[in-house]
Formats: C-alpha cells, sequence, structure tokens
C-alpha cells in the first residue's frame, strides 16, 4: 500500500470516530433532557375564593418532586415573618382573626411530592375577609423557590404567571 492509501485510511478513521463521538453527545444530551423532563417539578400558588372562605394553596403539578427551599411571604416589597404580621400590618388588631379561625402552614423546607397540596393559608368568608384581601391586593404576595432533583431551580411568584428559571435558590 502507498503512503497516500494509508494517510486516506487514517483520515478516514479519524473522520468516523469524530462522527461517533459527535453522535455520542448528542445522544447523551437527549438522554438527561429526557430524565430531566421526567423529574420536573412545577409548583403552583392559587387562590380560591367560596362561600366558605379564601383559601391559597401551594401545589406540584409538575411530574417529578420539589424540593422547596424557601418559602418567603412579602408585604410591600418587604419580607415578613408570617401571616400573622402580614395581617395585623393590613388591617389591624380591631380586624385581625385569632389563630382558631385561620389556618395556616409552610411547606418549606421539604419535599414536595407530584400532585400533592398544601393548604398554604385559609379563613372563612366574613367582613372582615373581604377587607383583608382588599388590602393585600397589590401588596401582598408568596414567593416559593424550589429544585428538582437534578438541582435545577425556579422561583414561583404570585405576581407572576409562570415560575421564572433561577441558578440557585436564595439562602433563607
Amino acid at each position: 500500500m502507498s503512503d497516500k492509501s494509508n494517510n486516506l485510511i487514517s483520515y478516514i478513521a479519524v473522520g468516523l470516530s469524530v462522527f461517533a463521538l459527535v453522535i455520542s453527545i448528542v445522544e447523551v444530551t437527549f438522554t438527561r433532557d429526557e430524565l430531566r423532563s421526567q423529574a420536573w417539578p412545577y409548583i403552583e400558588i392559587e387562590n380560591a375564593y367560596s362561600a366558605d372562605g379564601f383559601t391559597m394553596t401551594v401545589s406540584n403539578k409538575g411530574v417529578g418532586p420539589a424540593k422547596v427551599r424557601s418559602l418567603t411571604l412579602i408585604l410591600d416589597n418587604k419580607p415578613i415573618q408570617n401571616f400573622d404580621e402580614a395581617i395585623l400590618k393590613t388591617v389591624g388588631t380591631e380586624n385581625a382573626f385569632s389563630f382558631d379561625v385561620y389556618k395556616s402552614s409552610n411547606p418549606s423546607p421539604g419535599v414536595m411530592s407530584s400532585n400533592e397540596s398544601i393548604t398554604l393559608f385559609r379563613v372563612p368568608w366574613e367582613s372582615r375577609t373581604e377587607l383583608l384581601l382588599e388590602k393585600w391586593r397589590d401588596r401582598f404576595r408568596v414567593q416559593i423557590c424550589y429544585c428538582s432533583i437534578f438541582e435545577d431551580c425556579w422561583l414561583s411568584d404570585t405576581s407572576e404567571v409562570e415560575p421564572k428559571e433561577v441558578s440557585a435558590c436564595p439562602a433563607v
């Protein structure tokens, strides 16, 4: 065999190796994306109004578990400690609900499985409920930062329609 034939065979072998490497990289990328889509959490914060009262619910509507990293209550663009503070700062002590009237819970930190829902806040319907919701309008919001099992993270905010992807959840 001539040197030209050997060189041609070498170039073909290198070309096939590079082609095989590219195919492997593409396949790994597709496999990784498929695995991520099978473990994708999607947290929604929903408000419900009924004759019984007002309820704020947190639900994982995704297909994978959500690792809840933080839950932040925000009033007038400042973080607050809990729903008691939100109630007192908006309607005052004269219209505040006693602890036996309303219910609140906190899913943070923890894991929410797919299709799991947690009642974040519930209050019966009465005149001061309307006052509270009116005072909360455009002033009160809830943010939940959560991650998938692959550490892809999102921030769900009641002031936004969709959760937005973030590089990491803020330290609490």
